[in-house]
């Protein structure tokens, strides 16, 4: 799951930033501020509501997925239980989790390739590189940390992901083939009360955790320093940049032009073959954004929908507009479910507890990257 999900928002990054027209300065495809925020909407959405959105979604008598398939012809899935069926349910869960966080890492990854200088992107297009090409030899190796961060972090709430697989099958789905050791633990402690049995689960998750982020670090820095052996530590042959010749002599250098008779990097033209490249490579980039803006957009839509509908309304016509649109069923969720109350709640826990973290964090970075002391490597 970390992998593909970091694969789909490096691809989202790359798309948006670098996969524009060949002619002018290196940019992103059109729209790439519309594809930024769709692909960032899901993160924002609390991961219980994501859950309970897909486990709508995954229903087999009123779901959307089902409802789109059987329109499409495939009579198999009329009522099939994607969730219910062993086989389905944990890449459906999966499906999901990647759903929800390709956004944030997309987003991470966005500014990281914003901070790689322009300039080498244009000696590449000027050496006839395209778009792949320059992706990984130039814009792979320059985010290398931001990557390494980001399948750390996403491996360490994979190993968890408790609440959204508990939002979509609470029971451990068929078999327990969805059963997370979050779960297990949670169930332990507070359903079976085995307090001393849930803690050893959770210092044996605590230990394959940090077991793993080490496993990362050790893999990250050996590749790296072998990488640097082989190619040396020049910034032109790491990236993969071919490097000027020197000048041999003085006539050479009479033979060339004056900086100010040269044309801008952004002017000249790429050899056939990128160019080819790049307008296969935008147009690639603007299928699948499109697509994924779709399945960003449509869960959204279908469940906003629903909520101006009754319950019978749901169970009999799930893919249709409401008969009647019921905005009482907003002000119902505010004044009897006291949404308010609760969601101030929330605020003063969030802010509480992110001023907290943002002093503590940047007291600890500036230390562990201003002082020398045993360990700090």
């Amino acid at each position: 799951m970390p992998l593909v999900t970091l694969t789909l928002a490096l691809g989202v990054a790359v798309a948006i930033t670098l996969g524009g027209p060949s002619k002018g300065p290196v940019r992103g495809i059109r729209g790439a501020s519309f594809y930024r925020i769709i692909s960032f909407f899901p993160y924002v959405v609390p991961a219980i509501i994501v859950g309970l959105i897909w486990a709508q979604m995954y229903d087999p008598n009123a779901g959307l997925l089902n409802g789109v398939l059987t329109g499409l012809g495939l009579d198999r899935f009329d009522t099939f239980a994607w969730l219910g069926e062993k086989a389905t349910a944990m890449p459906a869960v999966m499906f999901v989790i990647v759903w929800g966080l390709v956004g944030f890492y997309a987003v991470l990854f966005i500014a990281a390739i914003k901070g790689v200088p322009a300039e080498l992107y244009e000696a590449a297009r000027i050496d006839g590189a395209g778009r792949f090409r320059t992706t990984i030899s130039i814009t792979l190796p320059a985010i290398r940390d931001s990557v390494q961060t980001a399948y750390i972090y996403l491996g360490i709430a994979a190993l968890d992901a408790f609440v959204y697989v508990q939002a979509m099958v609470p029971n451990g789905g068929p078999d327990n083939s969805t059963l997370t050791i979050s779960q297990r633990l949670f169930n332990v402690a507070f359903a079976k009360q085995q307090f001393g049995y849930a803690t050893a689960m959770g210092v044996v998750l605590a230990v394959v955790t940090l077991v793993f982020a080490a496993l990362v670090f050790l893999v990250n820095r050996l590749t790296a320093a072998a990488r640097a052996r082989a190619r040396g530590k020049h910034l032109g042959p790491e990236l993969g940049v071919p490097q000027p010749r020197e000048v041999p002599g003085d006539r050479d250098h009479r033979d060339r032009k004056p900086a100010s008779d040269r044309k801008p990097a952004s002017d000249r033209k790429l050899t056939r073959v990128a160019a080819s490249s790049d307008r296969r490579f935008a147009a690639i980039s603007h299928a699948l954004m499109i697509l994924w803006s779709v399945i960003v957009i449509v869960p959204m839509l279908w469940v906003l929908m629903s909520s101006f509908k009754s319950t019978g309304e749901i169970l009999s016509s799930p893919f249709s507009l409401p008969d009647h649109w019921r905005f009482e069923n907003y002000a119902n969720a505010w004044t009897d479910a006291n949404i308010g109350k609760y969601f101030l709640n929330s605020v003063i826990v969030v802010v509480s507890a992110l001023i907290l973290v943002m002093l503590l964090g940047a007291m600890c970075a500036y230390i562990l990257a201003r002082f020398e002391f045993p360990g700090r490597r």
